[in-house]
């Protein structure tokens, strides 16, 4: 049975929707006529057109249940930050309709009330460069732009970059197609991207480097055997002269 007395009536509808260009998926509640049921508590009937959950005083609520009944007061209600929708993309939480930027809030209920919780639809994007390490990696709005950034070159790792071998940046691909030969690269997030950065190795440096090491080494292997032959001569010549004169009773001719 109801009475006329001032009552309070909650409903949160919950109501998923993206729209264009924008992409923001709004979850909408809407405001009822305020009605106090004879045992003095608050209907709560949340609806949702997306499986988005909501925890309601630190119950995660099931998609399944859409009616519950609270007493006035103070209530904590929250919104996942984000939601998985399948690989690469995701729903990310930006604010309440009011302004409130934590999808944690808690508020005094003492009347009808309306919260709205604002979406936007991101895609992910994936850079793979074994080689050299390059930026970009990361979750974009839909509809926005991603800088992708590799070197034009960049040296080889271990003793080889220590001579002079670089990579060389070719270009990014994806799904094995030819993207762009531009080491810097914008791409247009309409979708989840997964580009590959192609290089190629520079070895010319390092043969360069390594010619002029083996010269040297080569020379001064060359001298240093010269030298060896040249102190051994003088060595021999001296004990030859020595053992000459002790033949002739050390004296001098």
């Amino acid at each position: 049975m109801i009475i006329s007395a001032p009552t309070i009536h909650i409903q949160l509808s919950v109501v998923g929707r993206l729209t264009a260009p924008a992409h923001i998926l709004s979850l909408n509640s809407s405001r009822v006529n305020s009605e106090v049921y004879a045992n003095n508590t608050i209907e709560l009937t949340i609806n949702s057109a997306y499986p988005v959950p909501i925890t309601l005083d630190g119950v995660i609520q099931g998609s399944d249940v859409s009616v519950f009944e609270l007493n006035p007061g103070r209530h904590t209600f929250s919104v996942p930050e984000t939601v998985q929708i399948r690989t690469g993309t995701r729903l990310k939480f930006e604010n309440w309709s009011d302004g409130v930027t934590a999808s944690n809030r808690t508020e005094y209920l003492s009347r009808d009330a309306t919260f709205t919780a604002m979406y936007v639809l991101q895609y992910s994007l994936i850079l793979v460069s074994p080689e050299v390490n390059v930026t970009g990696i990361g979750w974009y709005n839909a509809g926005t732009s991603a800088a992708l950034f590799a070197p034009a070159s960049a040296p080889m790792g271990g003793i080889l970059g220590l001579i002079g071998a670089r990579w060389i940046f070719q270009g990014w691909y994806e799904e094995g197609v030819f993207v762009s030969s531009s080491n810097q690269f914008s791409a247009s997030m309409t979708k989840p991207h997964r580009y590959h950065a192609i290089w190629t190795a520079d070895y010319t440096v390092a043969g360069i480097v390594s010619g002029i090491g083996f010269i040297v080494i080569f020379l001064g292997s060359y001298f240093y055997r010269r030298r060896i032959a040249r102190v051994t001569s003088a060595h021999t010549s001296s004990f030859s002269h020595a053992n000459n004169r002790d033949s002739r009773g050390g004296r001098p001719e």
